[in-house]
């Protein structure tokens, strides 16, 4: 029995194979949690929601609904035949990356809580066009968290998420909003108030202006205002050089009239070179992020921080090592590179960070040190370890053959590994950074 929690203001539906839980009769074992799409007109920010339900999936009984401004995850009927396979294969999906421990820590953070539903949907996060919302692009929300482009923003800037341009919007420069309507306006007095016609120009005697000068009131066919001869072949006695745009509020006449907008939602006229703009972006997780809510789940909190900050080598075991930490006399460092291989995608990128970080952990002794190692061209890890080259080269065959039984023979990542020999080769432990465009 699939057990979801329903945070409905009315009775939730009667579905095969579902049982509900409510506020009256709590569960803390639902898999996901449903309602009607009406229940999530308002605000949502300030929602009322179990803590697990951030970021837990969310099923809503009814029809696609544009007035719905969060991130739903299952839309089903409630008699819809496939309805219970199609929630159950989205909610299996989804908490194969996600456990309690994250849906607690999401609840509590609006940025985690973006960084966790990315990471459990296995997906980017974009903007949809809304235009009932006086920016028309917003990011859906989540429940408890209604605005997401200032953590957005937020992430990007600390390294966790990457970003690439997708659209770009106007943006009026009274009251900031984006529902403005472009129009062709006069390049003296700004009012949209244009007729345009035609420029006719004849060749016999070279008068040129707009087409209806030409027409004679009575007469079929054109006839030249100056010189009165019959306009009969296109090509021959005339042709049509461009257009002119006459003003019917100032009588002014130009060829190229200007571009103006109208905010909608203030009424400001604002000339197009004095017009603002906004860019529209879809944010990714970066291959730190990635690994730093793999530990989260994990309940590694204290390995996040040295992800993080850069504070210091970190043990398998979690406990943070001081760089400057003598190691025994037989250690070597070693590091491991990872980058995109052609037509990789970043997700590639991510999942291979996620399986050799895994299989570090599980392979490095207690004096083994690992620490995470960034540059402009790609991410990784420098390990320092007692063991032989031997002991080593074994490790990297565990790695490679991971990473082929989950990424695929055609592996869409390079995993280059090289001895550090001198201490000048030594890289810095970097603060997170890595998942930039490569």
């Amino acid at each position: 029995m699939l057990v979801l929690h329903w945070i409905g203001k009315g009775r939730p539906p009667e579905v095969d194979g579902v049982s509900f839980s409510t506020e009256d009769s709590p569960s803390e074992a639902f898999q996901a949690v449903a309602c009607n799409p009406s229940d999530l007109y308002l605000d949502v920010g300030h929602q009322s929601t179990p803590s697990a339900a951030t970021v837990a999936p969310l099923v809503v009984f009814g029809d696609l609904d544009p007035r719905v401004r969060v991130h739903v995850d299952v839309w089903v009927q409630p008699e819809e035949q496939d309805g219970l396979e199609k929630i159950r294969g989205a909610v299996n999906r989804i908490w194969k990356r996600l456990n309690n421990r994250l849906c607690k820590a999401a609840s509590d953070s609006t940025h985690i809580a973006v960084l966790a539903l990315a990471y459990s949907r296995q997906t980017g996060l974009a903007p949809e066009f809304d235009p009932s919302d006086p920016t028309v692009a917003r990011f859906p929300g989540l429940l408890g968290h209604s605005d997401l482009d200032v953590p957005l923003q937020d992430l990007h800037d600390a390294g966790l998420m990457t970003r690439s341009a997708t659209d770009t919007l106007p943006q009026c420069p009274q009251c900031e909003g984006s529902r403005a309507l472009a129009r062709e306006v006069c390049v003296f007095c700004g009012k949209a108030t244009l007729e345009k016609s035609t420029i006719v120009h004849h060749y016999r005697c070279g008068y040129q202006g707009p087409e209806e000068d030409f027409e004679r009131e009575g007469e079929d066919g054109w006839h030249c205002p100056k010189c009165h001869h019959e306009l009969r072949h296109y090509g021959r006695d005339y042709d049509q050089s461009g257009n002119l745009f006459v003003c019917l509020s100032c009588n002014g006449d130009m060829t190229e009239p200007e571009v103006g907008f109208r905010c909608l939602d203030c009424g400001t006229d604002t000339r197009g070179d004095r017009m603002g703009f906004r860019r529209i972006w879809r944010y990714e997780l970066t291959p730190n992020a990635t690994m730093a809510l793999t530990l989260l789940r994990d309940g590694k909190e204290d390995r996040i921080l040295d992800l993080l900050r850069g504070g210091g080598h970190s043990s398998p075991e979690g406990d943070a090592v001081a760089d400057d930490r003598p190691g025994p006399t037989s250690a070597r460092t070693f590091k491991l590179e990872l980058s995109l291989a052609d037509g990789g995608d970043p997700t590639d990128l991510a999942n291979g960070y996620e399986i050799v970080h895994s299989v570090l952990t599980k392979s490095m002794r207690d004096t083994d040190v690992i620490s995470t190692e960034l540059s402009d061209a790609t991410d990784g890890f420098v390990v320092t370890t007692t063991g032989g080259s031997t002991d080593f080269e074994a490790l990297m065959r565990t790695i490679e053959g991971r990473v082929k039984d989950k990424l695929g023979e055609d592996r869409p990542i390079r995993i280059v590994a090289r001895e550090v020999t001198t201490p000048d080769e030594t890289p810095p432990i970097a603060i997170a950074q890595g998942g930039d465009a490569r």
